[in-house]
């Protein structure tokens, strides 16, 4: 939903008139028959979906831009996800999405519309719904979500094609590849004396929950941390304050507590060393370790 919308109210009235003004519905999209190649069918209903989300919040803007979308698909027209310039972004989220256009359209050119056609639709579906979540910047959950299922989509579309190796008389035995490193630690600075999330930390929570879905590991290790100001059982204290403040932002993601390890070490692994009583920002620190 668009707060900058929000001056569009009575939404199922607005809907109906909408139509009358001749702009397209999620529901004349959905039973319209798919003229295209079995990629563009299965755009087709990723955008009705989308669409129908955003009729749920009365957001008629997105609800009219999707469907308009999914009947572009119905038709056979041919068109990517949407361009970085089209939204109105926040300034430190146009990187991160410009790579991840440019990896989508690599893997759509090279054939994944053919390849893998549902996983190649869900791609470009929910990088235009990251894009249109990003822009409204005020639902956390849903740009995870949309951001989750993209990089979901994108692990499934980018099927390796190997080419056949020649016959050898006597191959030797491949050695057996190494398991994928973890992504990771993360680390968590903290304000003197504190044991909130300051907002440069904000992101670094929404960056876990992301590559979370994505690594999907056993457990999730946190250890909070202090400088040297201050007594050993106040810094005792506020490490384990800090790990489980860091804990409860990463539940509430979505990350189930069975995963979630907690543990705190005070002012007894300072990562620079330092004099007692010296402070020092980077040992005021929670660190965020995946687990296999």
């Amino acid at each position: 939903m668009n707060f900058k919308k929000s001056y569009i109210t009575m939404g199922s009235a607005l809907f109906v008139l909408s139509a009358c003004a001749g702009n397209v519905d999620f529901e004349r999209v959905a039973k319209m028959p798919s003229k295209g190649t079995p990629f563009q069918s299965a755009l087709q209903k990723e955008y009705v979906d989308l669409s129908k989300s955003e009729y749920a919040e009365s957001d008629i803007g997105d609800m009219t831009f999707f469907a308009k979308r999914g009947k572009m698909a119905a038709e056979a027209q041919n068109f990517g996800p949407q361009m970085i310039s089209a939204r109105a972004l926040p300034a430190n989220k146009v990187g991160a999405l410009s790579g991840a256009r440019a990896r989508l359209m690599k893997a759509l050119d090279q054939g994944g519309r053919g390849r893998a056609p549902k996983a190649a639709a869900r791609a470009q579906a929910m990088f235009d719904c990251w894009m249109q979540e990003q822009e409204e910047n005020f639902q956390p959950d849903d740009i995870i979500r949309c951001r989750a299922e993209f990089n979901a989509a994108m692990a499934k579309l980018k099927i390796p094609v190997m080419a056949k190796a020649a016959p050898k008389p006597k191959p030797m035995p491949a050695p057996k590849p190494a398991p994928a490193k973890m992504p990771g630690p993360f680390t968590f600075n903290f304000d003197f004396n504190k044991f909130t999330i300051n907002a440069a930390a904000q992101n670094s929570i929404l960056d876990i929950a992301a590559a979370h879905l994505g690594a999907k590991p056993s457990a999730i290790m946190l250890g909070g941390h202090t400088d040297r100001a201050g007594s050993r059982d106040h810094n005792d204290s506020l490490s384990r304050h800090r790990a489980q403040t860091v804990a409860a932002a990463l539940i509430k993601t979505g990350i189930p507590t069975s995963k979630i390890k907690v543990d705190s070490f005070g002012e007894a692994r300072t990562q620079v060393s330092t004099a007692d009583n010296k402070r020092e920002r980077l040992n005021r620190r929670v660190v965020v370790t995946f687990q296999r």
